[in-house]
C-alpha cells in the first residue's frame, strides 16, 4: 500500500513538472521553420493583405517571425515573386514610394482564430517602429515583439 502511494506521488510530481514545462515553453516565442505548414499559413495571410492593399502578388524576405500561442509578429520585406523589391508604381502608395517616404519593409501582427491566421494590424513601408504599443492595444504578449531586454 505504501509503495502504491509512493508511485502515485511520483507520477503526480512528474505530471506537474511536465505541465509546468509546457506552460513555460508557451511564454517564449518560436520561429516556424521554412517550409513548415505554420510558416506557410502565416505568409499566405501576409500575401493576401499585400495583394488587397497594393494590388500585386508578393513573397517575403523574413527578417523576424515570432509566434507565441495564437499570436504572431512579422517583420518582413515584401518582394515581387522573382525576389526583386516590390514595385509600387500604379499603386496607392506610388507617390510615397517615389518620394522616398517609405521603407521596403512591413510589420504585421497576426492572430490565429478558428485555425486560420489573420492579420490584425499591419504597416507597409514603415519609416518608424510602428509596432510599439501593439502589445497593449491588442492585448498581445509583449514577448512576441522585439523590445529590448530590461
Amino acid at each position: 500500500m505504501r509503495a502504491l502511494r509512493m508511485i502515485r506521488g511520483l507520477l503526480l510530481a512528474v505530471l506537474l513538472l511536465a505541465s509546468a514545462s509546457a506552460a513555460g515553453a508557451q511564454t517564449r516565442p518560436h520561429t516556424p521553420p521554412r517550409g513548415s505548414p505554420e510558416r506557410q499559413a502565416l505568409m499566405d495571410a501576409l500575401r493576401e493583405t499585400v495583394r488587397r492593399e497594393v494590388g500585386r502578388p508578393a513573397i517575403f524576405e523574413v527578417r523576424e517571425l515570432r509566434v507565441l500561442g495564437e499570436w504572431a509578429f512579422a517583420d518582413v520585406d515584401p518582394r515581387n515573386p522573382d525576389g526583386t523589391p516590390l514595385d509600387y508604381r500604379g499603386t496607392p502608395m506610388e507617390e510615397a514610394w517615389r518620394e522616398g517616404m517609405m521603407s521596403d519593409g512591413m510589420y504585421a501582427l497576426l492572430r490565429r482564430r478558428d485555425g486560420r491566421w489573420r492579420v490584425v494590424r499591419h504597416v507597409i513601408g514603415p519609416t518608424d517602429v510602428s509596432w510599439i504599443g501593439w502589445d497593449e492595444a491588442f492585448r498581445a504578449p509583449r514577448a512576441l515583439f522585439p523590445y529590448p531586454e530590461p
